[in-house]
């Protein structure tokens, strides 16, 4: 995975910057990619109908970059990492300032969802071996910060 821009933290050091985007598009495994991918599109659906497909690919951009620089400066594994879960969990972060601030705008049905898959994904994340909890809560935060930016920007600009 390494010669596929996976990221490892001596190879961020050693210049090799542009991991910090490579290792979004790779996967560890065939498994791995297909556990990512469904989730990815469930998420990404409702939310590039809302924000438009071009802001929607700078956030989706800055939610695989963001989380990489939190996998650089937190992460303690050894192995290098790829995949696009810090992605899945940055839509999450957006769902949840959806859920915590426009909680008046969602049907109940969009609540559970946005909760069920909040409480799935922290479980999977702190019980599965080998998994990069600071890439997914990395991309938690900067998912929630981004949204927090975006509606701001909206309210006064767009």
């Amino acid at each position: 995975m390494l010669l596929l821009g996976a990221l490892s933290k001596d190879h961020i050091r050693d210049g090799e910057v542009w991991r910090l985007l490579t290792y979004g598009f790779g996967h560890m495994s065939f498994i791995h990619f297909l556990l990512n991918m469904p989730i990815l599109l469930i998420l990404s659906r409702p939310l590039e109908k809302y924000f438009g497909s071009k802001i929607y690919a700078v956030i989706y951009s800055f939610l695989i970059v963001i989380p990489g620089i939190f996998v650089v400066l937190f992460y303690t594994g050894q192995y290098p990492l790829a995949g696009s879960l810090g992605v899945g969990f940055g839509l999450l972060g957006i769902y949840l300032y959806m859920l915590l601030r426009w909680k008046y705008h969602l049907t109940t049905y969009d609540k559970n969802f946005i909760i069920f898959f909040l409480v799935f994904a922290m479980i999977f994340t702190f019980s599965v071996p080998d998994i990069s909890v600071s890439g997914h809560i990395g991309g938690l935060f900067t998912g929630f910060i981004l949204m927090s930016i975006y509606s701001v920007i909206k309210k006064f600009i767009l």
